[in-house]
């Protein structure tokens, strides 16, 4: 009943001022959840880069590896083998060195879903790299005795 008596200019600051209000709240309720938007980003990137990092170490090793065996056994050339050996050499150390990283990294995540993901993640790499482990050596082995026709048959 109080705004049927009022005046149109009243009535008109009310609703503008109601307007201005809401825009407002709005506002606060945007920079609410974009700040907590941000913080989750911040969270994600910062306990998750350096696994992520790693990882892909992980798996440019076993592809250095394999690239270098599958080399080893098409090959004929006794110093193209010892490269090849010591790019292995090479891929395995960084290969270590990646699931140090990893572990150490895992030792500071407090989210024990998260450490237990990658936990189970890093078990199942070992777990498969080791299956394939005996034939490299195999393959290897074979190849640098002059045997790469026995070598292409493990590769393959």
């Amino acid at each position: 009943m109080l705004l049927k008596n009022a005046k149109i200019s009243t009535k008109l600051g009310i609703a503008a001022a109601t307007l201005v209000v809401f825009t407002f709240i709005l506002g606060a309720v945007g920079f609410y959840y974009l700040d907590r938007s941000s913080r989750s980003v911040d969270h994600i990137v910062t306990n998750n880069y350096g696994r992520i990092v790693a990882f892909k170490q992980i798996k440019d090793a076993v592809d250095t590896i394999d690239k270098s065996m599958l080399s080893m056994a098409l090959t004929s050339s006794g110093d193209l083998k010892q490269e090849e050996k010591a790019k292995i050499g090479k891929a395995r150390t960084a290969y270590g060195e990646a699931v140090k990283k990893i572990e150490g990294v895992m030792a500071n995540t407090k989210d024990p879903k998260a450490k237990a993901e990658f936990s189970n993640l890093l078990d199942k790499i070992k777990a498969e790299l080791g299956k394939g482990k005996e034939h490299n050596v195999r393959l290897a082995q074979l190849a640098m005795e002059g045997k790469n026709k026995e070598a292409a048959e493990i590769w393959s």
